[in-house]
């Protein structure tokens, strides 16, 4: 026993803090998500809304429950959609962040063509998406890339941007290739730069595989939440939302995670 409470950290220690601040985010967080379901239900009780077009909060939390397995396979489909869009958007971001600092004239142009891509409705891109690519997970992934590269792209420049003028006069001195200036500089700048950029890029990668799902039909959550709206499946409908906003805030949480963790080793963040 003694040697039980020999391996318990001190109250003081680090490891003591980290495990403190992990409990009170996740207090903090249940409290929150508490308070919103009695807002919710304050709500429906304050402006006499029928349950059957709004649900009690309970009722759509039982309907989760209840289709536990029919979620589960649905939100599997969305995680798919989304990590592999974002994923494939980190490479085309930082692709051409290094055809920006091998060839800075193109800059403004990609800019400009990024910013005309990000402004045009995803409502107006998926189903010309899906004519090209078909119905499947494939058109998911298109969309996620069309939403999420261009706040990658801008927060790698930034990070490009960023670098002590001091590095580039030292490359310059041991007259360095490309690639070493790659190695030794963009790259690490490029590596903490992306962590900023998921921010906004990875609550985007999930709406916008659910506006693929809700426009063509691929499966995930947003197909579920249309055939719930379709079939007047209400609470259904109202606890798939509940889980899509659980995926977000889940996602932004891992982005955070990760983005401490990128401090404590050392790289750049801007």
């Amino acid at each position: 026993m003694s040697g039980r409470m020999d391996a318990a950290p001190p109250a003081g220690s680090p490891l003591h803090g980290t495990v403190g601040r992990v409990l009170g985010r996740l207090a903090l967080g249940a409290g929150l998500a508490l308070g919103a379901l009695l807002v919710w239900h304050g709500l429906l009780v304050a402006f006499d809304v029928p349950t059957y077009e709004v649900p009690t909060p309970w009722t759509a939390l039982r309907a989760v429950v209840d289709n536990a397995d029919d979620i589960a396979s649905h939100l599997w489909v969305t995680v798919q959609g989304a990590a592999l869009g974002l994923a494939a958007a980190i490479v085309v971001a930082a692709l051409l962040a290094l055809l920006v600092a091998r060839y800075p004239g193109i800059e403004q142009f990609l800019v400009a063509y990024a910013v005309v891509v990000r402004t045009i409705p995803l409502v107006g891109v998926a189903p010309t998406i899906t004519l090209v690519f078909g119905r499947g997970l494939v058109t998911s992934v298109v969309c996620v890339l069309v939403v999420t590269t261009f706040p990658l792209l801008i927060a790698i420049l930034r990070g490009q941007r960023a670098l002590p003028a001091e590095l580039h006069e030292l490359f310059g001195l041991y007259d360095a290739s490309f690639a070493d200036r790659v190695r030794r500089g963009l790259a690490p700048a490029a590596a903490g730069s992306i962590l900023v950029g998921l921010r906004t890029a990875a609550p985007f990668a999930v709406l916008g595989a659910l506006l693929a799902e809700w426009l063509t039909g691929i499966g995930g959550l947003g197909t579920l939440m249309v055939a719930s709206a379709t079939n007047r499946r209400i609470p259904l409908l109202w606890g798939t939302a509940v889980v899509t906003a659980v995926l977000g805030l889940v996602v932004y949480g891992l982005v955070g995670v990760a983005e401490r963790w990128s401090r404590r080793q050392g790289l750049e963040d801007t």
